[in-house]
């Protein structure tokens, strides 16, 4: 394979962490720093913490050509650093052309290998290029490593990989190891952080988030992360170890030791089938990159706009930290938990005695809208997403428009409304900032398929899809089980600033 173009400029490229007032530019032009791309099925392996949908059936992917469109749309927003992350990237059949377009778009590289081996060739090439090779250890001893990673004999591979890397780069520069910290080797993280730090190589620890739901049940306790208490006495035994040992100063603070993860206001992530998503394990689609440009879907988001906007977006007790404009906690491990991509995350020692201000989905709607029994036609808000969101209700014989054991049809134009209500009435829950406040202008293209009858239990699921100033026309499907009782369209008028319910 070709070595690199320009080494020293992919070299002033690789740096994962930038600083404040690049990350601040890059977010007031609306571009990005940093582009993480899956471009690899399932590795064979079962990591805990790596998305399901890769060991799922084979979805579709973008072909080679689509993945250099958007490298070069990464590249024209500002990124200046390609990392590919989970699955079997080495498997990637173009893989040396994909390389080749790195290089000559000069982003910096950076390679997540798991425990996987790396073909000498390629780990030859890779520390010629200056890229960042991120290896999986999670433990001194290898069953710990093992069980942890799900992939029997892959602790000696991860080390057999670091010695070569060793060997090829004497300044260690390119090597990065990083570790899932959870309840099954919580006893060997700190002997494990000195492990790295003695071979010149850098630390990337993260407590797991929750386990996931194909995890067979012996080991749902064992992987998942540890709680904030303990977190935190992990945390600043680690802070001390680097002081004392290594001459290293930082102050303790969650998701990653060492480290300040903003990486949810610079960066996003691309699925192997074209879906982008915030960066890290926050599993938000945004868009689709076979409907629209990388540029688009950024400026059509509002999870990106509001994770951008972490310092006045998060919500709950994070608020009020002196951190919160250069933490937001983990994101992916606060949705885990709560539902909520903007809430508090749970697991930061400083949110441990202000846990009940943390609010979680699914959320009982009958304190938060205006409208009360008989009158309020949903009873909870189960999701949020990118512009969307779903409540639930069942038909109770109560509600006003239910006679006759059947749902009259203009009683699914309320529940879209009011399903569109709960939406910004949470969006304003525990920010302090006043809540949400509106009305009804108008629908149009109510289409009704099927009846609701007493006792069905029916999903309205909300989606913004224009907003101009106040005004804003919402689109909204009412289902019972899978199948479409109902869809039509709603206009609204916001007003903010009232007080929250």
């Amino acid at each position: 394979m070709d070595g690199p173009s320009d080494p020293a400029a992919r070299d002033a490229r690789t740096a994962l962490w930038p600083a404040t007032p690049e990350i601040d530019d890059a977010v007031a032009r609306g571009g990005i720093l940093a582009l993480e791309v899956e471009i690899g099925l399932s590795c064979g392996g079962a990591c805990e913490y790596c998305r399901p949908e890769l060991a799922g059936p084979t979805p579709e992917r973008l072909s080679h050509r689509d993945l250099e469109r958007v490298l070069a749309e990464a590249r024209a927003l500002g990124a200046r650093q390609v990392s590919f992350v989970e699955g079997d990237w080495l498997g990637y059949p173009h893989l040396a052309e994909l390389l080749a377009e790195v290089d000559r778009l000069q982003l910096g590289l950076e390679v997540r290998l798991g425990s996987r081996a790396l073909e000498h060739e390629l780990a030859e090439r890779l520390v010629a290029s200056r890229a960042r090779i991120v290896v999986d250890v999670h433990g001194v001893r290898d069953e710990t490593h093992d069980r942890v990673a799900r992939h029997p004999g892959s602790a000696g591979r991860a080390r057999r990989t670091i010695e070569e890397l060793r060997r090829r780069d004497p300044g260690h520069s390119s090597i990065a190891v990083r570790a899932r910290i959870c309840r099954a080797n919580r006893d060997e993280i700190e002997p494990l952080w000195r492990w790295v730090r003695s071979l010149g190589l850098e630390p990337w620890f993260e407590n797991a988030p929750p386990g996931r739901d194909d995890a067979p049940p012996e080991l749902d306790d064992a992987l998942a992360g540890l709680d904030a208490r303990a977190l935190e006495g992990l945390f600043r035994r680690l802070a001390e170890v680097d002081r004392a040992e290594f001459g290293h100063e930082w102050d303790p603070q969650p998701p990653w030791p060492g480290l300040r993860d903003l990486r949810h206001r610079y960066a996003c992530a691309v699925s192997v089938s074209g879906v982008v998503r915030p960066a890290g394990l926050l599993p938000l689609p945004m868009g689709d990159l076979r409907e629209h440009g990388l540029d688009h879907v950024l400026r059509e988001s509002e999870v990106m706009e509001n994770l951008r906007a972490h310092a006045t977006s998060l919500k709950g007790p994070c608020r009020d930290c002196e951190k919160l404009p250069t933490c937001a906690g983990s994101r992916a491990v606060a949705f885990a938990l709560t539902g909520d991509y903007l809430a508090s995350d749970p697991t930061c020692w400083r949110n441990a005695d202000r846990a009940s201000e943390i609010a979680r989905l699914p959320l009982a709607l009958s304190e938060h809208l205006p409208q009360k029994a008989p009158m309020r036609f949903v009873d909870a808000l189960d999701s949020v997403g990118d512009r969307v969101g779903e409540c639930s209700v069942t038909i109770r014989d109560d509600l006003p428009m239910a006679g006759a054991n059947v749902v009259d049809d203009v009683a699914y134009l309320e529940m879209i409304a009011q399903s569109m209500a709960a939406l910004e009435v949470f969006a304003h829950l525990g920010t302090g900032d006043g809540g949400f406040g509106g009305f009804l202008v108008g629908a149009e293209d109510l289409e009704v398929f099927a009846p609701a009858r007493l006792g069905d239990r029916l999903r309205i699921r909300v989606r913004k899809d224009v907003r101009i100033g106040k005004y804003g026309i919402v689109s909204g499907t009412v289902l019972r089980d899978e199948s479409v009782l109902a869809r039509g369209n709603i206009k609204i008028w916001r007003e903010s600033g009232v007080p929250e319910p």
